[in-house]
């Protein structure tokens, strides 16, 4: 399984554009790298130089993979002028404190899951609106546009210190489970481990939302605290060896549930000479192509795991998808658009850019839980 060719706009045009522009007319209200980081203008040509970058995440993981790889390159394209320092798995700022950690200098860059902070980013979590899409690229590319193009989007980075530099869509959300699951009626007094809105989803399907982190999850299948998950993607099952406990893996419909940014801070950012940003940005490109191909390559190695251990991989038919659908309605939608508005911003207006970016960015993307589930069934 190959990545696909992706519509986008790179990271040298992210950075620009409206978040620029509100940093620039002084919205970010936060000044940078006060607190240790190594930001400020590193001047003339650039000179060495050395980037911190948090993230919660792991080396192991496709995210991983691509920021390793994004970190050999700036060292390459910089011919070591530039070294970035990593700091995996919330080492030096946990999940949630990572947007703040990085408008507030703790960190050069970070790279950030924006369903961590909703009070901060309101507007980004309409990604975890269930049902919205399953085309990743298409979500990237309007995360892009409306950053670059939507004042009020954009503020909410600005105000947060920080720089969008690149987006990365989270692939489909499936629901995994110890048992068959053939439709829409099983859900019904279901436990099911679950997060953000997809909480909310499996609430109104009758099933009890559990909140828990990623480790809890093996532990709670076996002792029967819940009977299976969602708010996770295929490549993730092996890597906490979920396929043993949680071998029946569904695409439910559900779509994709979650985006990471990586993020720079804004003072630092400005800071940098031209030609250390140029090395930064080309290696972004890089970074974005590393992304993908390491998903597409974890995604097929998780469906080979889960089926050669004899777990299944399978799709609901489209009429149990719409079930749930139904049964969810608009209910999380005016959630989310409920607290839009209240920050003072046209959801409507919001919702209805976001949606027509995803038609004109519209792909012929696959999601790997698809293509699993296509071998599955041989």
């Amino acid at each position: 399984m190959s990545p696909i060719s992706r519509p986008r706009r790179h990271a040298r045009t992210l950075a620009f554009g409206v978040v620029a522009a509100l940093a620039l007319a002084g919205c970010s209200g936060v000044n940078g790298g006060e607190d240790g980081g190594s930001g400020g203008e590193d001047g003339g040509s650039g000179g060495e130089l050395v980037i911190r970058l948090a993230t919660w995440i792991g080396p192991a993981t496709p995210y991983g993979v691509a920021l390793e790889e994004f970190v050999t390159t700036v060292d390459e394209l910089s011919d070591g002028e530039i070294t970035i320092e990593p700091f995996w798995d919330g080492a030096l700022l946990a999940g949630p404190d990572l947007l703040t950690g990085a408008g507030d200098g703790r960190a050069d860059l970070a790279y950030l899951p924006t369903h961590y902070n909703p009070a901060e980013l309101p507007l980004s979590q309409l990604t975890t609106v269930p049902f919205l899409t399953s085309d990743v690229p298409a979500a990237e590319a309007t995360w892009e546009t409306l950053l670059e193009s939507d004042e009020a989007f954009a503020a909410e980075y600005a105000e947060s210190g920080v720089t969008p530099l690149t987006v990365h869509g989270t692939t489909t959300n499936i629901l995994a489970t110890t048992e068959p699951v053939p439709g829409f009626d099983w859900l019904d007094g279901r436990s099911l481990r679950a997060t953000s809105y997809s909480a909310n989803a499996v609430q109104l399907a009758g099933a009890n939302p559990v909140a828990l982190a990623l480790n809890e999850i093996y532990e709670s299948v076996e002792r029967g605290v819940v009977d299976g998950f969602t708010t996770m993607n295929l490549g993730t099952i092996p890597s906490v060896s979920l396929q043993e406990v949680t071998p029946y893996v569904v695409d439910a419909g559900l779509g994709m549930y979650a985006t990471s940014l990586l993020v720079a801070n804004t003072s630092f950012w400005d800071g940098l000479s031209e030609d250390h940003k140029a090395v930064l940005t080309e290696a972004i490109d890089t970074l974005d192509e590393s992304y993908w191909s390491a998903l597409s390559d974890v995604e097929e190695e998780a469906c080979s795991t889960i089926l050669e251990e004899g777990g299944e991989v399978t799709q609901w038919p489209d009429a149990e998808k719409k079930l749930w659908q139904d049964a969810v309605g608009d209910t999380i939608l005016d959630e989310w658009k409920a607290q839009v508005e209240a920050q003072g911003v046209d959801a409507d207006a919001f919702y209805d850019s976001y949606m027509e970016s995803l038609d004109e960015n519209a792909t012929d993307y696959v999601d790997g839980v698809v293509i699993c589930a296509q071998r599955s069934q041989r």
